[in-house]
């Protein structure tokens, strides 16, 4: 039996295994950016700032058909959840005779049930939003930061920067 702090065999075996799922994580970003090295290479040969034009519109095309395409079974079922029970307490507030029992009772929706499914949908919403949207996004501005590098930028135009502006204050 191992003591102290000597790692077991279990953590051992996690570790080589999750050491291995990164290097596979890696190769694939290398394979994505080699490809999308040669897709954007004509492009490249017309101006770099046509390239990063290019790639922010399909970014953009690409995420909002993410967007209205993609949405969660549970990401759907926490949006009718939350409705139903949104016009719940809005029946609630206009159905009752005295205003302040109309307002405990929709309090009462609130604590009981709304918050918890708002919650739920509002945290969905934002998963859903991260993979779909900003994911995408991110990925597309480390690709754009790592192809068009000052010394990258050297080689394919003669200058260091895309735009330069200057200032009469320097």
């Amino acid at each position: 039996m191992l003591q102290g702090n000597t790692p077991t065999l279990g953590v051992i075996g996690i570790e080589t295994m999750m050491d291995a799922l990164w290097m596979h994580i890696v190769e694939l970003v290398l394979a994505f950016k080699a490809g999308l090295d040669t897709l954007v290479q004509p492009l490249n040969a017309i101006h770099p700032a046509l390239t990063i034009a290019v790639l922010a519109g399909v970014t953009v095309l690409l995420t909002s058909g993410f967007t209205k395409r993609f949405k969660t079974k549970r990401y759907q079922r926490l949006e009718e959840e939350f409705h139903s029970w949104f016009a719940v307490r809005q029946q609630a507030l206009e159905c009752s005779d005295d205003p302040a029992k109309g307002k405990q009772m929709a309090k009462n929706i609130d604590q009981a049930t709304l918050n918890k499914v708002y919650y739920d949908y509002f945290f969905e919403g934002m998963l859903n939003n991260l993979l779909t949207t900003y994911l995408p996004v991110l990925c597309v501005a480390a690709y754009v930061n790592e192809a068009f590098r000052p010394e990258n930028l050297q080689q394919m135009i003669g200058q260091s920067s895309l735009l330069t502006i200057s200032s009469q204050n320097g």
